[in-house]
């Protein structure tokens, strides 16, 4: 790790540690999981060489059919998740049951059903299905719900990422 990385680290660990009180975060009696999305150690780390290799390797398994479909394979796009600090040994907080955006209107004719997306599927033929296939997805409502968190970008690759060994907390 170059030194200006560690150098960026350190101050964003003391930054954070010193501002920490003033960030929302949950449980609200004591938080893991803060909003904070966009912070140098979160930028550094998604545009770690790195993470774009995974990406561009993930993304480059997906494919389109409609060579006029406006989706580019060639450059990844960062997914801002949350800052999320879990304790060694907590094993009180979890998130419970819950539905992330997009799970019920991928099974919706008015959802991913716009672009027959897992039409094979339902024809009973998933064998056929190309889960690789990006242009059926374009015309997709990942929405229908309104509901917290939804998002309506396609994203193609979202390797997983822990900060857990960059941020650490006193």
């Amino acid at each position: 790790m170059s030194f200006i990385l560690r150098r960026t680290l350190f101050v964003t660990q003391q930054s954070f540690s010193s501002h920490v009180s003033c960030l929302l975060g949950f449980p609200p009696e004591k938080p893991a999981v803060y909003e904070l999305y966009w912070s140098p150690s979160q930028v550094l780390a998604r545009a770690h060489p790195n993470i774009l290799r995974t990406q561009a390797f993930l993304m480059s398994h997906w494919h389109s059919t409609d060579k006029s479909a406006k989706i580019s394979m060639s450059h990844p796009v960062s997914y801002a998740d949350r800052l999320r600090i879990r304790q060694p040994g907590d094993a009180g907080f979890a998130l419970g049951p819950h539905i992330d955006g997009g799970s019920c209107e991928r099974w919706e004719e008015n959802g991913y059903g716009r672009g027959g997306v897992y039409n094979e599927i339902f024809q009973g033929r998933w064998e056929g299905y190309n889960p690789w296939e990006s242009s059926c997805r374009l015309p997709a409502v990942s929405d229908l719900y309104n509901g917290p968190g939804g998002c309506s970008m396609l994203v193609i690759s979202l390797p997983g990422l822990s900060l857990r060994q960059l941020i650490l907390l006193p």
